[in-house]
C-alpha cells in the first residue's frame, strides 16, 4: 500500500496549483498550458503511484488503474487545446481529446451492476441540457459533436453511480470517489457548455474549474481502494 504521506507530498502540488489556476488563470499562453495541466500530471503521479505500491495486482484493477492513467493524460492534452477556447479549431481539438477521456473511463468503471433505471435520469438530464445548448452548437457547426459527447457524459455519469452500490451492507469512502469525481467533471463541462453555447454564466472560470479539478480528483483518490468486484 501507498502511504498517505507520499500522497499529501503529491496532493500538496496538485491543491496549489489547482487553486492558482482557478483563481487567477494566466490569458493565454504556455505558460498557461503549463499551469492548467500540472494538477493533472500531479494525479497521474498519484496513481502510478499506488498502482506501483499496491500489493494486489488483479486483473481488475491494473485494467482499472491504466484506464484512468490514460483518462488523466488524455485530460491534460485536452487541457492544453482548451486554453485557448475561443479558438474554433483547439475547441475541437480539446472536445476530441476530453471524448477520449471520457471513454477510458467509461471502460475503467465497468458494466457491472448493469442498473438500467438509473440510466433514465441520466438520459433526461442529458436531453435537457443538449435542448438548451443546441442553436448555439448549431451557429457553430458542432450539433453532431455536441451531441456525441452529451451521450459521453450520460454515460460516464450513469457508470460512474452505478458502480457505488451504496446498498452494500459495508462500502467506503473510495466508492464514492468515482461517482462523485464523474459528477463534478459533468457539471464542470456542462457549465462550459452552456457558458459557451446557451448564456454567459457569472464566474463560469471558477465554477469550470473547481468542478473540473474535483472531479478528476475524485476518479484519480477511486484508485486507493476501489472495489475490485467491478
Amino acid at each position: 500500500m501507498v502511504g498517505m504521506d507520499i500522497v499529501s507530498v503529491i496532493l500538496t502540488p496538485f491543491f496549489v496549483l489547482a487553486v492558482t489556476y482557478t483563481v487567477a488563470p494566466p490569458s493565454p499562453s504556455r505558460l498557461a498550458i503549463l499551469l492548467k495541466c500540472l494538477p493533472i500530471v500531479c494525479l497521474c503521479g498519484l496513481v502510478i503511484a499506488v498502482t506501483l505500491g499496491s500489493a494486489t495486482h488483479t486483473q481488475l484493477i491494473q485494467r482499472y488503474n491504466t484506464a484512468v492513467i490514460v483518462g488523466l493524460a488524455l485530460s491534460g492534452i485536452g487541457d492544453a487545446a482548451l486554453v485557448y477556447v475561443d479558438d474554433q479549431g483547439f475547441f475541437i481539438l480539446g472536445l476530441l481529446f476530453f471524448a477520449l477521456a471520457h471513454l477510458s473511463y467509461i471502460y475503467a468503471f465497468g458494466w457491472k451492476p448493469v442498473n438500467i433505471p438509473l440510466l433514465f435520469p441520466c438520459f433526461i438530464l442529458a436531453c435537457i441540457g443538449y435542448s438548451l445548448v443546441y442553436q448555439g452548437l448549431a451557429e457553430h457547426n458542432l450539433v453532431f459533436l455536441g451531441g456525441l459527447y452529451t451521450v459521453l457524459l450520460m454515460f460516464i455519469g450513469w457508470r460512474a453511480l452505478a458502480r457505488a452500490r451504496l446498498s452494500e451492507s459495508r462500502w467506503t469512502w473510495t466508492q464514492l470517489a468515482a461517482p462523485l469525481g464523474a459528477l463534478f467533471f459533468c457539471f464542470s463541462d456542462a457549465t462550459l457548455a452552456m457558458n459557451k453555447f446557451y448564456k454567459p454564466i457569472p464566474y463560469s472560470q471558477t465554477i469550470v474549474m473547481s468542478t473540473y479539478y474535483a472531479g478528476q480528483l475524485g476518479i484519480a483518490l477511486s484508485v486507493l481502494g476501489h472495489d475490485s468486484k467491478m
